[in-house]
């Protein structure tokens, strides 16, 4: 039985304020979190308000965990449900928490999301634009001006 008690956006709560919600809560169920990214839905099973196991791709366990962090954009769903899986995770979820936004802003952690065309300046403190693209150079000799002609005049022949 589908028994989704709560739903929403990555883009208004985070993963781990999620997690943080169905913590204190003291939560059993499955949070599956889904991507136009993604190939297939990240799944954390919740014991109590702590994961002791999810899957992602082809990543499972802790991994799994962290690398669904690194899934900015998309959507959550959490059912009440009875987890029926080995306990994997051992860490607790506020370390996880902490681990997995570490990581995240150590580049650890590879986002999922809308690819973006900054590019990143090497040299700090100073703001990278668009590369300018230089061609051929114009000779001017060969530019026609249209004025030259009036209508129905064969210029090409």
């Amino acid at each position: 039985m589908n028994n989704v008690v709560l739903a929403g956006s990555l883009d208004f709560l985070n993963l781990g304020e999620v997690l943080q919600l169905l913590g204190s809560n003291g939560s059993t169920g499955i949070l599956c979190i889904t991507s136009k990214y993604a190939r297939s839905p990240g799944l954390i099973y919740l014991l109590n308000g702590n994961p002791v196991n999810a899957s992602a791709d082809s990543l499972s366990g802790l991994e799994a965990v962290y690398s669904l962090f690194g899934w900015i954009e998309g959507d959550f769903e959490f059912t009440r449900d009875q987890v029926k899986t080995e306990k994997v995770i051992k860490k607790s979820r506020m370390e996880i928490i902490l681990d997995s936004l570490s990581m995240l802003d150590d580049g650890v952690i590879k986002k999922l999301g809308p690819v973006t065309f900054e590019k990143i300046s090497d040299v700090p403190g100073k703001t990278a634009t668009l590369p300018i693209i230089k061609g051929p150079l114009v000779d001017y000799i060969y530019v026609v001006d249209e004025e030259e002609f009036t209508d129905g005049q064969e210029i090409v022949r």
